[in-house]
């Protein structure tokens, strides 16, 4: 599409106001690097469809982003930019390089929340003796993963940048000790306990992590090492839907065996609020999804088990 000189201008200035938002979100709550990116991506898309100087957007242009999103993206796709620019534009009127905040009464659509579908504890034992019997260098890896997406629901964020200095050894009897410090979203750090089986096979990983070592290095701060740095949040996902499909489950995701780790938890008796401290969730509004997803449990047992729910036994005398 051709651009005016006066076209680029405005892009190039908006992108200088978005960097300062961004910089700002660093600066000021110490969000994290998947949060600025999705916070750039999502203003990114509001600068793509208004090309225009972003100071002089007004309500009428934003009511008509806000139907653009509506009609292409699914609730919580269009919540999450909403927000964005909402916070965006509460920014710039708060540096006054607005005098009125366009995004002020721009109300977000009802987002109906989707429960996550759960892994049973039968296939994350499954997926779990599979990884465990490989003996590989890659195997190792793979086995530390599952124990710790699903023996501890951390993020996959939080997983791929262990350092070794998370972990407290005992130099006496030169073992793991059974906690690990984790670095959550904004900065917040909190201690998660490791089971035995997960100490097991961090144990034996470390034994051989040093092959996962760029040629000439002899040493690395993280856990996962790889390319100079620690291992993708995209290779973990490869390496979960690799293994799952070699036991027969189709769908999986790092976070699905964090759903799974706090919803079998629920279901075997914790306590919400402990549980919303090992996941490192600030609010316990967000830890209640899990309450939801057990209800939905027992309402499905009861439709397949009690004689009231039952279809078969309506009328019946």
């Amino acid at each position: 599409m051709f651009c005016s000189k006066n076209d680029s201008l405005a892009q190039n200035s908006n992108g200088l106001l978005v960097d300062r938002f961004l910089e700002a979100l660093v600066a000021e709550r110490n969000a994290s690097q998947n949060t600025i990116e999705s916070y750039g991506r999502d203003l990114a898309h509001f600068c793509a469809f208004y090309t225009k100087d972003i100071k002089e957007a007004g309500k009428e242009d934003c009511c008509k982003y806000r139907q653009l999103l509506c009609e292409e993206f699914k609730p919580s796709t269009v919540c999450r930019r909403l927000v964005a620019l909402r916070q965006f534009y509460a920014f710039l009127h708060a540096e006054h390089v607005i005098t009125t905040n366009p995004m002020l009464h721009i109300a977000l659509p009802k987002n109906a929340r989707i429960l996550p579908n759960v892994l049973s504890a039968e296939s994350i034992f499954a997926l779990l003796n599979h990884v465990s019997s490989d003996t590989s260098y890659e195997g190792r890896r793979m086995w530390v993963v599952f124990e710790f997406l699903y023996g501890t629901g951390v993020r996959v964020s939080e997983l791929i940048s262990l350092r070794l200095s998370s972990f407290s050894f005992d130099r006496n009897n030169n073992t793991i000790m059974p906690f690990v410090s984790i670095c959550g979203k904004g900065g917040k750090e909190r201690i998660v306990p490791l089971h035995e089986t997960c100490i097991v096979a961090l144990t034996e990983y470390l034994a051989v992590r040093s092959a996962f070592f760029d040629l000439g290095e002899t040493s690395s701060p993280w856990l996962f090492p790889s390319r100079g740095k620690h291992i993708t949040r995209q290779r973990v996902g490869q390496i979960l839907k690799g293994v799952a499909a070699n036991v027969g489950i189709l769908h999986i995701s790092p976070h699905a065996l964090r759903h799974a780790f706090a919803t079998h938890l629920l279901n075997n008796g914790a306590n919400l609020m402990a549980i919303q401290k090992l996941l490192g969730h600030s609010d316990i509004s967000t830890t209640q999804i899990y309450t939801h997803v057990k209800s939905r449990h027992l309402v499905e047992l009861l439709s397949e088990h009690h004689p009231l729910f039952c279809k078969k036994h309506v009328g019946e005398k």
